[in-house]
C-alpha cells in the first residue's frame, strides 16, 4: 500500500527535526569549545571585568552578524535558483504551446521547487525530439 501524503510528510518532519538536532549538537559543542578556548586566552591574558564583557558582547556580535550574512546570502541563492526554474518552466511551457501539446507543471507543497522542476522536466526531451522533426 502506498504511503499517504499525511504519512509522507510525517515522516519527512520528523527526518527534518532529527537533523537538526544533529545540527543543533553539532553546533552547541563547536561554540561551547570556542567560548571555552577564548574564554581561557582572556583569562590567561588578564583579561577580566568591563572588558572581558566587552570581549563577550563582540563574540555574541560576530555570530549574530554571520548568521544574519548567511541567511541573506541563501535567501538571494534561493531567489535566484527560483527565478531561473520559473524561466525554464516558462520555455517548457513555450516549446508545449509550440507542439500543440497541453502541458502544465505538476506542483505540490511536499517537494522543494527545484525538485519539482527536475520531474517537470522529463517532458522537454520529448518536446525537442518533436520539434527538430
Amino acid at each position: 500500500m502506498a504511503p499517504s501524503k499525511r504519512n509522507v510528510s510525517h515522516c519527512n518532519v520528523l527526518t527534518y527535526l532529527v537533523h537538526c538536532r544533529a545540527l543543533e549538537n553539532q553546533l552547541r559543542d563547536t561554540v561551547m569549545m570556542s567560548v571555552m578556548k577564548l574564554e581561557s586566552i582572556w583569562l590567561e591574558t588578564g583579561i577580566t571585568g568591563e572588558l572581558l564583557k566587552g570581549r563577550r558582547s563582540t563574540l555574541l556580535d560576530h555570530v549574530n552578524d554571520l548568521f544574519r550574512d548567511m541567511i541573506a546570502e541563501e535567501t538571494a541563492r534561493q531567489q535566484q535558483i527560483t527565478a531561473s526554474i520559473e524561466c525554464h518552466l516558462a520555455a517548457i511551457r513555450k516549446i508545449s504551446d509550440e507542439l500543440g501539446q497541453q502541458w502544465t507543471a505538476q506542483v505540490c507543497d511536499c517537494k522543494p521547487l527545484v525538485v519539482q522542476l527536475f520531474s517537470n522536466v522529463r517532458f522537454l526531451p520529448h518536446c525537442i525530439e518533436c520539434r527538430a522533426v
